[in-house]
């Protein structure tokens, strides 16, 4: 189980980002939490609860400052890059996928 093609995000963290994947799992995605480090210099971790369809590009809008995201900042400039990776997400049978970058990641809410 897991997600194709790439998980991508478009903004700056200010006010609000986008980010679009793609469910490449043979069942429903019912939560998936994505983690977003904008250079080196700051991390959000954001759950996202919904019904992810098989095989259908999701694009998801998400704001800055909201309520189950988790913010993080370091004190290192930021480079400018933007990476977006899934940690962990919940499928509708009962089944799970746990990133291998999950254990180095920020705490997830």
């Amino acid at each position: 189980m897991g997600f194709g093609g790439p998980v991508t995000v478009n903004g700056k963290g200010y006010n609000f980002f986008t980010v679009k994947f793609t469910n490449a799992a043979p069942v429903v995605a019912t939560k998936i939490v994505f983690q977003i480090d904008f250079g080196k210099a700051s991390r959000i971790v954001i759950p996202d609860v919904g019904t992810f369809a098989p095989n259908g590009t999701i694009e998801q809008t998400f704001r800055d400052k909201g309520k189950d995201m988790l913010f993080s900042a370091r004190p290192t400039p930021n480079d400018g890059s933007v990476i977006c990776t899934v940690l962990s997400a919940q499928f509708a049978d009962g089944t799970t996928y746990v990133s291998p970058l999950a254990t180095m990641a920020s705490p997830t809410p």
